[in-house]
């Protein structure tokens, strides 16, 4: 696949693009805020791939030459021979992504699938001619004995407070199974330092000082599953050096 032509800073300047002879093909499309609502029940993220995956399959079927009304409204010969194209290039997964993308595009443009037995045949062969440099190896889980390994390199006497951001962080994504995506941005945050999406002092209920074994609750206003939401999670007060707890109270009070 060629780079991608989207940006998420682009995304929203991009938000209709597609070439003009075909965005004026279709009948009975689908009105502008039908495809926002659409838009809406995902991430920026993925409406991102799904743009770009449709971009790539605009470029192949004009290469190879077809017509409009076979580019938006495409034969089951059309969608395997799309897919076929990755024989041996792409993990089966990975097709089965740009095809859904394919099919996003056809339903947005008020055409029905057309993917049937031949096409599922097809993905079959593709999955087991995947390449092995498409096939990654399970990364190995993180272990008590790593975030004990972090305790001892990082210094604790409070004059780090970066290390105590560090170690608090590492602490509660462990033992609060959280994403990192959930607690951590990717770039700097505005220069306010808030972010909706992001949990702030406010989220964070610890317990009192004197109460040695009480448990703290984590409020995440945005999570991968509950976008709007967002969810809560318990940290337990563990008798371990990586306790949670004890690492959110220091690193509150350090920073």
């Amino acid at each position: 696949m060629p780079p991608y032509r989207f940006s998420l800073q682009q995304l929203d300047n991009h938000a209709h693009s597609r070439p003009t002879h075909i965005a004026k093909a279709a009948q009975g499309e689908l009105s502008d805020t039908a495809k926002r609502a659409i838009q809406s029940s995902v991430t920026k993220e993925t409406i991102l791939r799904r743009y770009n995956y449709q971009a790539h399959y605009v470029d192949w079927c004009e290469t190879s030459q077809l017509t409009t009304k076979h580019i938006v409204d495409p034969s089951e010969t059309t969608l395997c021979n799309y897919a076929a194209s990755f024989m041996g290039k792409e993990a089966g997964g990975t097709v089965r992504a740009k095809l859904a993308a394919v099919k996003n595009l056809v339903s947005t443009k008020g055409h029905g699938w057309r993917g049937g037995t031949r096409l599922r045949e097809v993905l079959n062969g593709i999955e087991r001619a995947a390449p092995p440099s498409s096939f990654r190896p399970e990364r190995e889980p993180v272990k008590v004995e790593w975030l004990n390994l972090l305790h001892d390199e990082l210094d604790e006497s409070g004059h780090t407070p970066l290390n105590s951001c560090v170690i608090a962080c590492a602490d509660a994504v462990f033992y609060g199974q959280l994403r990192l995506g959930e607690v951590l941005p990717h770039l700097s945050l505005a220069p306010n330092g808030k972010s909706a999406k992001f949990p702030l002092v406010s989220d964070l209920n610890l317990p009192a000082r004197t109460d040695q074994s009480g448990s703290a609750k984590l409020r995440l206003p945005c999570t991968k599953t509950h976008q709007s939401r967002g969810e809560s999670v318990i940290l337990i007060n563990h008798k371990v050096r990586s306790n949670a707890v004890h690492a959110l109270t220091r690193h509150i009070e350090e920073n």
